[in-house]
């Protein structure tokens, strides 16, 4: 929620298109964790954000195992 070069209110409008258009998507909001986050999952256990990073990515890689399940290489 401290991303500011996208900000809260982007993504919330991005939310509210994406379920406007019937895409299924997936949002999850990390509080005190700014934009780039991520890279915390490559660091020590005890760098601020980890937990949330390797959260994230499990939560990525499951939606993208539920969302190309079935569907052969060739039509990705």
């Amino acid at each position: 929620d401290q991303d500011t070069g996208a900000g809260i209110d982007n993504v919330e409008k991005l939310r509210g298109a994406l379920e406007g258009a019937g895409v299924e998507h997936e949002f999850h909001i990390y509080p005190g964790l700014g934009h780039g986050f991520l890279k915390a999952s490559l660091e020590d256990s005890k760098t601020p954000g980890y937990e949330q990073a390797c959260m994230s990515w499990h939560r990525t890689l499951e939606f993208y195992r539920r969302s190309f399940a079935g569907i052969p290489a060739t039509a990705r």
